[in-house]
This record gives C-alpha cells, sequence and structure tokens, in this order.
C-alpha cells in the first residue's frame, strides 16, 4: 500500500494557502503525511499551519526554494523507512490539486513502469524545445517536467541522493538526475494560482501566470471560485 510524504514550501499568501491545501490534503488517504515548510512568513508561524491545516509545520528563515526542496528530500530520505513511506510528492501552496490526484499519480505510475510523474502540464514546457519526447494516450514524455508537481518513488529519491548537496536548481537537475524521462499526464490534476508568486507579474491579474493546460473539470470550476474569492477580498 502506498504511503506518501507530501512536501509544500510556503511563504505568506496565506489567502492562496487556504483554498489550496485543503485540496491537497482532500486527496490524501490513510497514512500519508503532509508537511508545510515556512520559508520565513511574516503572515504567519508554523503553529498557525499546523493548528489551521491539522498538519506538520515546519518554519525556517527566509532560505528559498532550492534550500528548501533540499530539506524536503534530506527529510524524506531520513524519514521513509521507519514511517513507511513510499512516495515523495513535492508539490506547492499554491497548488490547486483535484480530488482524485492520488489516484491518479499512483495509476499513471503503474501503467508506465515506475515512471516520475507530473500531473501538471503547461504551454511552457510544452513549447520548450526538444522538451517533448513522444505521446502516450494518458502521458506526453518530456525531458523535463514543471516543479510544481513531482510524484517520486523511494528508487527515484535514491537516484537523487547522491547528487543533493549539489542541488541549485531542482526543477531542471532531478529530471535530469531521473533519465530526462518525465510522465506528464495529459489531463491535469493540478493548476496553479500564480498570483503573488515567485513569477508571477502585476500585468498577469490575479487569473493569470503559469496555469494547467486541459485541467479537469473541478479544477476548472474551482479555480473560478477562487479567483472570485480573492477579487472579493481585493
Amino acid at each position: 500500500m502506498a504511503v506518501i510524504y507530501i512536501a509544500v514550501p510556503v511563504r505568506d499568501r496565506k489567502a492562496i494557502l487556504e483554498h489550496c491545501v485543503p485540496t491537497i490534503q482532500a486527496g490524501m488517504q490513510g497514512r500519508d503525511m503532509l508537511a508545510l515548510y515556512d520559508d520565513g512568513s511574516t503572515e504567519f508561524d508554523c503553529g498557525w499551519l499546523a493548528r489551521h491545516f491539522n498538519c506538520i509545520g515546519l518554519w525556517s528563515p527566509p532560505v528559498g526554494i532550492e534550500v528548501q526542496r533540499r530539506r524536503h528530500i534530506k527529510q524524506f530520505w531520513k524519514l521513509h523507512e521507519r514511517e513507511g513511506f513510499t512516495h515523495l510528492y513535492l508539490t506547492d501552496g499554491d497548488a490547486l490539486h483535484s480530488p482524485g490526484w492520488r489516484y491518479a499519480a499512483l495509476a499513471l505510475q503503474h501503467k508506465y513502469g515506475g515512471a516520475p510523474v507530473c500531473l501538471y502540464d503547461t504551454l511552457a514546457h510544452a513549447h520548450l524545445y526538444g522538451n517533448t519526447l513522444s505521446e502516450d494516450d494518458e502521458v506526453v514524455w518530456r525531458r523535463f517536467a514543471p516543479g510544481i508537481s513531482y510524484f517520486l518513488t523511494v528508487e527515484h529519491v535514491a537516484q537523487i541522493m547522491p547528487h543533493l548537496d549539489q542541488m541549485t536548481n531542482f526543477d531542471w537537475q532531478i529530471p535530469e538526475w531521473l533519465g530526462f524521462r518525465f510522465a506528464v499526464s495529459r489531463r491535469s490534476y493540478v493548476d496553479h494560482i500564480a498570483s503573488g508568486g515567485l513569477h508571477w507579474q502585476a500585468k498577469d491579474g490575479l487569473d493569470g501566470g503559469d496555469r494547467a493546460q486541459n485541467p479537469t473539470e473541478w479544477l476548472q470550476d474551482k479555480r473560478k471560485e477562487v479567483i472570485a474569492a480573492l477579487k472579493s477580498h481585493g
């Protein structure tokens, strides 16, 4: 039976977290564990995270996403045998998830020979020269996949560990260390509320920035609901 450690870096953007994190939790089962890693937020503390989302809340001063991802992977590696974790899922606090995300990730990974899976497809990666290797019924095989959704096995993490201290750009280097072959779901089970995020620009507006191609109907409806709520709160 799969047991998933879900590592999510967060920094401020409280209103977006309150919409997105519960959608991650809605797909969890059994002994899955959610850990929110606070990267020096000023809007809340890790105690608020733990209480509000009933999860593990871990705080650090601002260190940035690369240091955070190294910590997430090291923590999983430290805990996986003791806690029985079979998978590490790296996602973000501004990522909306369809309720069936867990089932979809496991099913795709099983169908495609244990490959690393990404549940979020985006035009930027589709248009990246040389990135698309081939297409199958349910996935597109890509050299690089968006780091908002990496569904990895213990074996994948074992391949990453020897390189981890040299990691400076996780969403380029992890695919490289795993052989430049990610199974990216044709149907996106994850979408992205980019507003206020790392690569978002004010000209993009609340509903702009990087977002999913071909999201599930549930995600399409949820995105409209979230954007409307964010607009109503200014």
